[in-house]
């Protein structure tokens, strides 16, 4: 919206109207003259949905009278993503002809693929988040984006992958890296490796569902707690908790899994 109003620096409050409302709309999902990608409607309309709080607010303090941004149109339905194609896994850990800043990305992306960390989550990561015990290594943490609790058993890929990573770099349990430098290196990384999906940041947390399920790991409550979904509305979470034994057995699952496609 900043970005925006410097193209209607005189605008006030009481004069936002319908046109405003869908020029920001259309704002929102146009691409960007540096390169950016316009938003997809789903996430615009997330921010509108935001704004027509702040408008409702500015009524009940007699700043406006009408509510323009809830006369913009918008869908609140996701189309339906295309699963990373499962036998392209293994070229997720092909490391041979990249470079170091790559190299260093690659396997970032690839203990965020293998933990179900989402970009900002895996950024804020430290060592506090992780706990040795005689099962394991746990990562636990809460998910920026909703607060819920995200708690898992390491795999020993995901294990090994953030020894090597911390061999070089010991600051947070893994390095700094700008989102949209990251996106741009998962594009050459894509075209090096051959490829056909898109690689950006956010799949790697699909890639990571769709192990779960190709590993056979089915329990609503099981799945909620690795991906740090809410389990709030299901009546098992009522009667029932995810235990131990239960993302142990996740674990060993995924690992299994793993095993069988990289080498």
């Amino acid at each position: 919206m900043y970005a925006f109003l410097k193209m209607h620096p005189n605008i006030r409050t009481n004069q936002i109207d319908l046109d405003f409302a869908n020029g920001f709309r259309n704002y929102l999902m146009s691409d960007k003259p540096d390169g950016r990608k316009g938003m997809t409607e789903v996430s615009a309309c997330g921010i509108i949905k935001k704004l027509r709080k702040i408008m409702n607010y500015a009524i009940q303090k007699d700043l406006h009278t009408k509510n323009a941004f809830k006369e913009v149109k918008l869908s609140y339905d996701s189309p339906e993503k295309k699963n990373f194609p499962f036998d392209e896994i293994p070229k997720l850990f092909e490391l041979g002809g990249l470079n170091h800043s790559e190299k260093k990305h690659l396997r970032i992306f690839q203990f965020m693929m293998l933990t179900g960390a989402a970009y900002k989550d895996c950024q804020d990561l430290t060592s506090k988040h992780l706990q040795a015990s005689s099962e394991g290594v746990v990562l636990t943490y809460r998910r920026n984006k909703t607060q819920h609790i995200s708690e898992q058993y390491l795999t020993l890929q995901a294990q090994t992958i953030l020894s090597l990573i911390q061999e070089e770099y010991d600051s947070n349990l893994v390095p700094k890296a700008a989102n949209q430098y990251f996106n741009r290196l998962l594009k050459i990384i894509q075209l090096k490796n051959g490829i056909t999906h898109e690689l950006n940041t956010h799949l790697a947390r699909g890639i990571y569902r769709q192990l779960l399920n190709e590993a056979q790991i089915n329990m609503p409550l099981t799945i909620d707690r690795l991906m740090g979904w809410s389990s709030k509305g299901k009546i098992d979470n009522k009667y029932m908790k995810v235990s131990k034994s239960n993302l142990i057995d996740a674990k060993n699952k995924l690992e299994l899994l793993l095993n069988s496609i990289i080498n």
